[in-house]
């Protein structure tokens, strides 16, 4: 009733009447202190068309206040209130372009990317203060690194480099962007010597130049294979990067995918937890989905599976709504999941969706081919698979910067299955020639084993695995041995590894990988024993993983999805995702029920 009397008096009134009050209103909650936004919205009803000119500068303070206080916790208020100031402002007015470029960041930086180069390319030829027309460019040119748009990028750097009058710092933070989107788009032939480049930074002691040119060349050493130098250049980082470009602004992500490579699941794990800590309190949701990349990589090397879809699903969610087009390696995961599980019209929809849209291959991995192999395999075309990595491989050894591991494993089992030993011979001499720092450990040692059917080689494989917590990697292996132990005749031996094997794939619902190594044991005589003897608990609270115990006991606390998003840094989506894992396993209802039967287990 209350608001429906207000709402007549307040039609009822006369327009001068209305603006008083509210002029009024604003001016009892400035004495209060109150939040500086409905400070502005009171002030804005209260200043008329035809006096906006007059009373423009009392409300443009209000809403620089309103966006300053606004910025930190709800980005898209301060987008909407910029966009008002923008209209206060006039082309004579000093702080009109300082308010343009503000407004063009803090769209961008609310994933409104595309909005934001509209903006920068509507208005950048009014702004006269090189500054700002510097930083509008910049805006434009990281939103298109960020939605993948790799040539449209570098057009746009090579306009603004051709510029005589370039500020120095401006030219050298180009330049040094400008090698990390080479890097991005897996143009190696194109790079400078990024050495030399970081070398001149410095000397004009330009520390944010230096920090992109540091964290491109610890990320070139990490494509190639030496995971150890990535970590240690990551690491040793010579100052501080800027936030507001892709590039130097991811730098907190890829500390947490090297340490995954020369640690292990756990270490990077825990590497992403601190990311994503630092993110949320620098509110840039554009690397959001990098970090939720690495975490579903690390989910899936660890053998937990249902995290991976949490985490991998979630953050291509996010990556959609921030126009982030470097999706192609966690697709490549994703599809690499749904595929050994048998899912097969999941991934190849969502194979031929990624390539529809002609997003480029990140680093020039090539995961859609791996990913297509693994699609396939688990369709029983092994022949196809195999050709397709056959000349996977010979493009990629031939490839500068390329590593030589990342999939060698993959290629040689399927080889091995095909029955083309040419292609086997060729990566393992490949593998074999590498420098050692670009080996990951224990992968020459998995496919010799592998290809020679020999148990030592394959037992330095299984340790190398287990001592980084690469589990994904474990299960092929103790496939391998049950294998080679079987063709040894070594019966004992062989059932072993062949059950640590399948309750790994059980456990993961692996059901293409499940098929395969008892079909391979079939034919060298060795049958399992009574599948029900053996079966693996895939659900109840024993098949929980870690992640989804420490959600359960967060539930048990009476956290909100929202509130348990918060505390674990991570998004309400990942928080759901998890949460309908739990309850698919325990074959519980709702999160009541959750709670409930999780306090009386351990009560």
């Amino acid at each position: 009733v209350h608001d429906l009397y207000r709402e007549v008096a307040y039609e009822a009134a006369a327009e001068a009447d209305r603006r008083r009050l509210h002029r009024r209103v604003a001016a009892v909650l400035t004495g209060r202190g109150a939040d500086p936004a409905l400070i502005a919205e009171h002030l804005l009803q209260a200043t008329s068309d035809r006096d906006r000119d007059a009373d423009g500068k009392d409300l443009l303070a209000a809403l620089n206040a309103a966006v300053a206080a606004s910025g930190t916790f709800a980005p898209q208020v301060a987008v909407d209130l910029l966009a008002l100031a923008d209209g206060l402002t006039t082309r004579d007015d000093p702080a009109a372009e300082r308010v343009l470029l503000q407004r063009a960041d803090e769209l961008f930086r609310t994933g409104r990317g595309a909005a934001a180069e509209r903006l920068v390319r509507e208005r950048i030829g009014e702004v006269r203060d090189p500054a700002v027309a510097a930083g509008l460019q910049r805006v434009l040119i990281t939103s298109q690194i960020n939605r993948a748009d790799v040539d449209g990028a570098l057009d746009s750097m090579g306009r603004t480099l051709s510029i005589e009058q370039l500020p120095p710092p401006v030219r050298r933070s180009l330049e040094a962007q400008r090698q990390w989107l080479l890097l991005l788009g897996g143009r190696f032939d194109r790079l400078a010597d990024l050495d030399v480049l970081r070398a001149q930074a410095l000397a004009a002691d330009d520390q944010a130049a230096a920090a992109t040119l540091v964290m491109t060349a610890s990320v070139l050493a990490y494509v190639q294979g030496d995971a150890d130098r990535a970590l240690a250049l990551a690491t040793t980082s010579p100052g501080p990067a800027p936030a507001g470009e892709l590039g130097p602004g991811t730098s907190n992500v890829w500390p947490a995918l090297f340490r995954l490579d020369v640690q292990g699941p756990a270490a990077a794990v825990q590497e992403v937890e601190r990311a994503r800590a630092a993110v949320a309190r620098t509110q840039r949701p554009w690397v959001a989905p990098f970090l939720g990349f690495v975490a579903a990589g690390a989910a899936w090397a660890a053998g937990d599976w249902d995290g991976a879809v949490a985490e991998s699903d979630a953050a291509l969610e996010v990556a959609e709504e921030t126009g982030t087009g470097w999706t192609s390696i966690a697709v490549g995961v994703r599809i690499d999941l749904d595929a050994r599980r048998g899912h097969l019209r999941a991934a190849r929809r969502r194979l031929a969706e990624f390539r529809a849209r002609r997003l480029p291959d990140q680093f020039g991995r090539g995961d859609m081919d791996v990913a297509e192999m693994s699609i396939l395999e688990a369709e029983g075309a092994i022949e196809h698979a195999a050709a397709l990595g056959e000349a996977y491989w010979t493009r990629a050894r031939t490839r500068p910067g390329f590593g030589g591991a990342e999939f060698a494993i993959d290629i040689v089992r399927l080889g091995l299955l095909a029955h083309r030993p040419a292609l086997v011979e060729q990566v393992v001499e490949d593998v074999r020639r590498l420098d050692p720092r670009h080996r990951p450990p224990g992968v020459l040692e998995f496919i010799r084993g592998a290809v020679r059917s020999d148990l030592a080689d394959l037992e330095r494989a299984d340790r190398a695995f287990r001592d980084r917590g690469l589990t994904n990697r474990v299960l092929l292996t103790q496939e391998e041995l049950a294998c080679a132990a079987a063709a040894h005749g070594d019966r004992a031996r062989a059932v072993a590894a062949m059950e640590e094997a399948l309750a790994g794939y059980e456990r993961v619902r692996a059901t293409v990988d499940r098929d395969r190594l008892l079909a391979r044991l079939r034919r060298l005589g060795v049958r399992r024993g009574s599948r029900q003897a053996h079966r693996t608990r895939a659900d109840g609270w024993a098949a929980l993983t870690a992640t989804e115990r420490r959600i359960t006991d967060l539930i048990c606390e009476g956290l909100t999805n929202r509130e348990i998003a918060a505390r674990l840094f991570v998004s309400p989506r990942t928080v759901q995702s998890h949460v309908s894992h739990i309850l698919d396993k325990t074959g519980l209802r709702s999160r009541v029920e959750v709670a409930a039967a999780a306090t009386a287990q351990t009560g």
